[in-house]
Formats: structure tokens, sequence, C-alpha cells
């Protein structure tokens, strides 16, 4: 029997994939140690939607706000909302342990190299004590570095946990004002800042047969022509050369507009056939199955290869670079889905099995392993 739900969009999960390679990408160039010259040249060039790893993070927000929003509208009596949260817990947080543990096991063999960029230097010399490795399991997080992409899990857990909250919102007055409260949230620390993606995502589902009527009228030109501009904002920053602040995931000039420039491409790949044909394909459906664990161990594996295979202006090196840590990744990315992802995904199932036992709810539909 599938554990599908009702209107799951099997796209969603390829773009979800294509933006964990991207992330993959990005921290690949940024190992280099090219010139200033010379990155500004790359990341600011043709090839900046490969290289927007800020995009592609706001991308699996602007996801999740989507997707939930539609898990918790099929579902929602108390011990539902119960076992939502549970499920929640068990997707995010036990990958995030096994992969800080990966990354601190992994961190004994970090190298000090002139080959690679100063920032991977500062990451390769970060070793975590007892006290501070256990500190670090409390809640996702970067780790105290240990684990740099880690901090957009943080983000994820509280907004995931928040969403029933932004749903009650939406649903008694409207979704725009939920938008309006996440732009004021921009003004706010991280990680609220983030607020305006999971508004969005939710937003556009509660609108998802308006879009799906307006979006299934348009004939192709107009239709092309809103991929382009959604791909437009979405690399906007990196085309013109808007730094982001390191380790945040972006700023207050940043954010909206990748949070347009993804709202954009996740209601094209959901409303538009042609789109979501080509994003069903079984590669990115095993792309986007295996990008939660891809996210999270890409980043320690590279802090291993780039000393060993970098090299200052070295093409042939950085191609080889690439291999490496793409085929690793992807590597452990599939043996972390299948022997972390999906045991903590059963584990999270079976408890809210008992949960609407005891009170005599349904419970949500069981969590699918490609949900981030």
């Amino acid at each position: 029997m599938s554990t599908r739900p009702s209107g799951y969009v099997p796209a969603l999960d390829g773009l979800r994939g294509l933006a964990a390679l991207v992330v993959v990408i990005t921290h690949t160039s940024v190992g280099l140690g090219l010139p200033l010259s010379r990155r500004i040249e790359i990341f600011e060039g043709p090839l900046a939607p490969l290289l927007n790893a800020d995009g592609a993070v706001q991308l699996f927000f602007v996801l999740s706000g989507y997707v939930l929003a539609g898990s918790l509208l099929r579902n929602r009596g108390a011990s539902d909302l119960a076992a939502y949260g549970v499920k929640r817990i068990f997707r995010i947080h036990p990958p995030y342990v096994a992969a800080v543990a990966l990354a601190w096991l992994l961190s004994f063999f970090y190298l000090e190299s002139s080959e690679v960029s100063p920032f991977l230097r500062r990451m390769s010399a970060i070793h975590l004590d007892a006290a501070e490795l256990l500190a670090s399991l409390r809640f996702p997080g970067s780790a105290f570095r240990q684990l740099p992409p880690g901090w957009s899990l943080k983000v994820e857990m509280i907004f995931s946990l928040l969403l029933p909250a932004m749903l009650w919102i939406a649903l008694r007055s409207h979704g725009l004002v939920l938008v309006a409260l996440g732009a004021g949230a921009l003004w706010l620390p991280h990680p609220w800042i983030f607020a305006i993606d999971f508004a969005l995502g939710l937003a556009a589902y509660l609108e998802r047969e308006r879009l799906a009527a307006f979006l299934g009228a348009l004939s192709r030109p107009p239709a092309i022509a809103l991929v382009a501009i959604s791909l437009a904002l979405w690399t906007a920053p990196a085309l013109l050369g808007w730094r982001a602040d390191a380790g945040a995931g972006g700023d207050r000039t940043t954010i909206p507009v990748h949070a347009l420039g993804s709202l954009g491409l996740v209601v094209l790949v959901a409303h538009r056939p042609e789109l979501a044909r080509g994003l069903a394909l079984a590669p990115l459906a095993w792309l986007g199955r295996v990008s939660y664990s891809l996210y999270l161990v890409h980043f320690p594996l590279l802090l291993v290869l780039a000393p060993r295979l970098g090299g200052p202006a070295d093409w042939e090196a950085g191609i080889a670079l690439y291999a490496a840590v793409l085929g690793s990744s992807l590597l452990a990315a599939e043996l972390g889905h299948r022997f972390v992802e999906v045991p903590s995904i059963r584990l999270g199932n079976a408890i809210c099995t008992r949960i609407a036992a005891r009170f005599g709810g349904r419970g949500v539909a069981s969590e699918r392993a490609p949900s981030t």
C-alpha cells in the first residue's frame, strides 16, 4: 500500500533534488582556491544558476510551506496535530544527529592546505570536544560550525513546528495576511527573516485551485516567460553580485527576491504538466528521494577531499574535485537515506500510530522519505 498522500506531486521531489545538487556544486566551487577576481567572474557569470546555494535553500523553505500545508489541511484533528509534530521531529532530527556524528568523525582526517579557499581552511580547523559535540545534538543547527549547512535545519525545524499556527492565521483571515506578516519579519533577527518563504509556500497551497486554473489556461509562450521570470528572480542576487551574509543564507535584500523566484518555480512545476513530466523522471525522482541526506553529508566530504584534490587555478584538479565530491556524496546520500532516514521515518510513523490509537484520531498520513 502506498504511503503517498493524495495531492502528491512527484515533480516537486525532482525540483528539491536539483536544488540540493545546486548546493553541492556551489560549495564545491567555493572550495577551489581560485583568486578572488576569478571567483567573482564565475559566481556572477552565466553559471550563476548552478552556484546559487542561498536560493536553493530558500527553495527548500518555500517547498516545505507548500507541501506541509497540504498535509496539515488533510489532517486537522488534535491527535493529527500531535502526530504532525512527532513526524517532523523524526524527519529532521535523527538524520541531523547522524550527519553531525559523520562530520565529527571525518574531521579527524581534515588537512590544512593553502590550495583551498580561506573559508574551507577555517572550516577544516574545527573539531568539537565531547561537551560541544553533545550540546550540538540537542537541536538542529550548524553544530558549532562542525556542520555548516545545518543552519538551515534550525530554520526548517522552527517553522515546521510553527506552521500549524501559520495555517490557522491564514484560514481565519487570508493567505495574503500571512504573507504580509512574513514580509514584516524580514526586519527581525535570524531565523525569523525566513518566515516569508514558508508564508508564500503555504499561501500558494491555499490558492492552488486558482493557480492551477490560471497557469493551466496559459499558452506555451507566456508560460515560458513566467519560467524565465522566476529563474531570473531566483538567480538575480547571484548575477548582480549581492553578497549574502555568510552562514545566514541571505539578508533582507536577497531573501524576498529569492523567495519570489522560488515561489514561481514551485507553482509552475506543480501546475504545468510539461515541467512536471520532466522533473518527475526517474533520475530526478531518485535525487529528490536522497536530497536531504545529500544536503547533510556533502560538506564534510568536501572538507576531506578538497585539500587532497584542489588547486589554485588547476581546472583538471577542479574537475577531479567535482567528480569526487559528487560521486562520494551521492553514494553516502543513498546510504544515509536507506539506513538513517527511512528507519527514522518508520519510527516516527509507529509512534504516531500509537498516538492515534490512544486518542482515537486517524493520525496524519505516513511521512514520505523525500519530504524535508
